[in-house]
């Protein structure tokens, strides 16, 4: 059986783009606020142990409709800081996700033309070894340089390292192909994760302090091909486009959920692993009401004709 999914890689990131907001084709009426979200989770792992969770997570606006604040049940609460031109510039969870953390770890992005700089920080004093540059044509992300921070002893100096990049392919405003290179000395290390990341049960990066242990020292690095998804899309409203903290939080494992135009309909995944192959497919339906805007989004990830895993996000709208 294939081990659980991890589509992209510890904090992939997505930035604020040009929003124009989602709308129904047949009669223009614009995608309304969503409210909150009622989530459901169940997973199965190889010893065929189950979990399941849920929780309800509220949407909460500043006057001018952006996002500034999640609340959960289960959640200590995330906060969102934005510039003067709209773009996101800090994501906050003071006190840890929903593990209460000792210290309270940000996100902070900077941003130079078409590109922005995104580092994490375990608190104001202490910033993280890994950086990411988002590179954006024409208000879509094309590239995601993943960068790795250490320093050469003998010289005290701080380097940062390419360890990976992604390639974004899109069309029809929708992310078609997302592909994933790492430098071959990452299969070794260990360095990344199974643990699923889901709207309500993430393996939140915030979560642990994590070190490398390859050697950065190599001239000419080499990369290898570590991950590919393949998107299509059906042709109903993605509600969730216009909340670009979302992704920034989110996208390590529902990336197309929160870049695209329209929502999901099959994603096929090949991942490369330590001399493996594993090939999967996971299906996505969509529930409207009567307006046409989506009210449930369920995912399933089968394997052997298995439940692998299951999320279902059950969207109510503002008046």
């Amino acid at each position: 059986m294939k081990r659980i999914s991890r589509i992209v890689l510890p904090l992939l990131i997505v930035v604020a783009l040009p929003f124009t907001s989602c709308k129904k084709d047949s009669d223009d009426i614009p995608m309304p606020l969503i409210d909150y979200v009622i989530a459901t989770y169940e997973y199965s792992d190889e010893a065929q142990r189950k979990e399941a969770h849920r929780d309800s997570i509220d949407f909460q606006y500043d006057e001018n409709e952006m996002l500034i604040k999640l609340v959960g049940e289960n959640m200590q609460g995330i906060e969102i800081s934005y510039d003067d031109a709209g773009r996101v510039e800090r994501i906050d969870m003071p006190g840890g996700y929903y593990a209460k953390l000792e210290y309270s770890p940000f996100i902070l992005v900077t941003w130079d033309g078409n590109q922005a700089t995104m580092q994490r920080y375990w608190d104001e004093n202490e910033p993280s070894n890994d950086k990411k540059v988002l590179t954006m044509s024409n208000g879509r992300i094309t590239q995601i340089d993943y960068l790795y921070g250490y320093t050469i002893p003998q010289k005290g100096q701080e380097m940062w390292i390419t360890e990976g990049y992604a390639e974004l392919e899109w069309s029809g405003g929708n992310l078609q192909n997302f592909t994933v290179y790492w430098l071959d000395d990452i299969f070794k290390s260990g360095f990344k994760s199974d643990k699923r990341r889901s709207l309500i049960n993430r393996g939140n990066w915030f979560d642990a302090k994590i070190e490398r242990n390859y050697d950065p020292s190599k001239t000419e690095p080499e990369y290898t091909l570590d991950f590919q998804a393949v998107i299509t899309y059906d042709d109903t409203p993605n509600p969730f486009q216009r909340y670009t903290a979302l992704g920034m939080l989110y996208s390590d494992e529902m990336f197309y959920l929160f870049l695209s135009e329209n929502n999901a309909a099959t994603i096929d995944i090949t991942e490369h692993s330590r001399g493996e192959t594993y090939e999967w497919t996971i299906n996505f339906s969509t529930e409207l009401n009567n307006e046409g805007f989506p009210t449930s989004i369920t995912l399933e990830e089968w394997d052997d004709d298995i439940m692998w895993f299951t999320e279902t996000w059950n969207i109510f709208y503002m008046d």
